[in-house]
């Protein structure tokens, strides 16, 4: 029976627990104005402030029919056809056998509504879509289960049984190729602004370089790279105590080591009469690169610990 003191009582042991969670158990009172001002800056993504606004097409391109220049075709469309045989199934009622219609319909309607809100929100990202292809999923299952329990013969149940291993199989595939190829490859439809190892390499070299400074892991490190598009740089050079992060060429550029998005053009080589050398060029996203500047007299230390090549004469 409905008692609205048990739903008082109830939205009053959430309040308390909210409130001593999100306060640190009352030493940071602000706590649970934050915990909602925090939703803010993701309201503006949404809204379009963001470089990551696709068209409403972006999820089910990636889902159901996407390519990579060069790359296989890419498809889960087995997986949405089940799901359509799910949802059908659901709300007429029929072919569920034991399975909850209840539960059924709400998968139905919560894929269908978490769908929908992120189709219609500009900003976009693969892995977003995530929060509808469980869902998906689930439904899809449901329906495989409904292909078979309909089936009113054994030729029919034969056949439904291969269609479901033939499709089930491709699935399988995808997910074996796709947990295998290197993750960052362009032709994997979920890859999307991926870090690339060439950042590993970078952060590895600037480390290195560093050791052979006087001043070792206190060595200045300046990293330019407009909008702090910087990350995961912050976490790579965490062991160095004296890095500077910029969104912009400040005045003075120079440190030992410097790292300059290619776009800024920073020169910083010629600039400086050769004082700093412009001493490679890393990928960090796809055609995003990074320019590594190294003073000179420290560079030349650096490369003085080289390995030396075999002389094959």
């Amino acid at each position: 029976r409905w008692d609205r003191w048990h739903l008082v009582l109830a939205l009053g042991v959430a309040a308390g627990v909210g409130v001593c969670l999100f306060t640190s158990l009352f030493t940071h009172l602000r706590g649970p104005l934050d915990s909602a001002l925090t939703y803010l800056p993701w309201l503006r993504r949404a809204g379009g402030d963001s470089p990551h606004l696709h068209p409403w097409t972006f999820y089910f391109d990636r889902l159901f029919s996407y390519q990579a220049p060069r790359g296989p075709f890419w498809s889960e469309g087995f997986l949405g056809l089940l799901a359509l045989v799910g949802m059908g199934a659901a709300l007429t009622g029929r072919g569920l056998g034991l399975a909850s219609v209840a539960f059924a319909r709400f998968l139905t309607f919560h894929t269908l509504a978490i769908a929908g809100v992120y189709t219609l929100i500009p900003y976009k990202t693969p892995w977003c879509l995530l929060n509808f292809l469980l869902p998906l999923a689930l439904l899809a299952g449901l329906g495989a289960a409904v292909v078979i329990q309909r089936a009113r013969s054994r030729g029919v149940l034969a056949g439904a049984a291969l269609v479901l291993a033939i499709g089930g199989s491709h699935l399988a595939w995808q997910a074996w190729r796709v947990s295998h190829d290197p993750a960052v490859q362009r032709t994997n439809p979920y890859a999307y602004s991926q870090t690339l190892p060439h950042l590993v390499e970078l952060a590895e070299r600037i480390k290195a370089i560093a050791s052979v400074s006087p001043d070792g892991g206190r060595t200045e490190v300046k990293v330019v790279v407009p909008a702090s598009d910087y990350w995961p740089l912050p976490w790579y050079l965490r062991q160095l105590g004296n890095v500077w992060w910029l969104d912009a060429l400040p005045e003075n550029p120079y440190a030992p080591i410097v790292v300059v998005a290619a776009r800024l053009q920073a020169a910083l080589d010629e600039k400086s009469g050769k004082r700093h050398l412009s001493v490679g060029y890393y990928e960090q996203r796809p055609g995003e690169f990074l320019e590594l500047y190294v003073e000179f007299e420290l560079w030349k230390r650096f490369v003085e610990t080289l390995p030396r090549p075999k002389d094959d004469g």
